[in-house]
């Protein structure tokens, strides 16, 4: 079944609307509508970045320097 069209009247931009459902955890589906990440950050996190609007990039960041992700 195809997805549902549309398109702004102002600007002409058109999109769509999948109707489609992806299933990634049959067996727990509460888990499957949340995206956790590989590297959360924690409170204490945040406190070595003093609590910087960018703490999440610099935590990125670092955790590229010390090769904890490749």
């Amino acid at each position: 079944m195809p997805r549902a069209r549309l398109a702004l009247k102002t600007t002409k931009i058109e999109g769509g609307v999948s109707n489609g459902v992806q299933i990634f955890f049959p067996n727990d589906p509460h888990k499957g509508k949340i995206l956790t990440p590989d590297f959360a950050m924690r409170l204490h996190d945040f406190a070595k970045y003093e609590f910087d609007p960018n703490a999440e990039i610099s935590y990125a960041l670092d955790l590229i320097d010390g090769d904890e992700i490749k």
